[in-house]
């Protein structure tokens, strides 16, 4: 689920749209996928009081805790920061997917 989250995001919000505009559609199906869309982007609100895990992260997995990763020589050490930065940027591109998703939930 990880790797498509984003590509989730982008189905849901397509279908969710096309069930808006079809005026014979099924506002049951259409307000499902919404809260599907709302679910997905739940780590991502505004308004939460405090902050919720990125699902793109593990937490189990000591690759990604800079307290917990073999960083015994620089290889290792340009590796573990190469990691961390395309997941930094993974979860940066999500969230923007995420709130643009949100903001137009919150216009519809």
């Amino acid at each position: 689920m990880k790797i498509g989250y984003h590509h989730a995001l982008n189905v849901l919000l397509a279908e969710y749209k096309r069930l808006m505009k079809d005026p014979a559609g099924n506002k049951e199906k259409a307000q499902s996928v919404r809260e599907g869309i709302e679910y997905l982007c739940y780590p991502y609100r505004e308004d939460l009081s405090k902050p919720v895990r990125s699902p793109l992260r593990d937490e189990t997995d000591p690759e990604q805790d800079f307290t917990k990763a073999d960083l015994s020589t620089p290889d290792k050490q340009i590796a573990f920061n190469n990691r961390m930065a395309e997941g930094v940027n993974r979860d940066f591109a999500l969230s923007l997917v995420a709130q643009e998703a949100l903001a137009y939930l919150r216009k519809h």
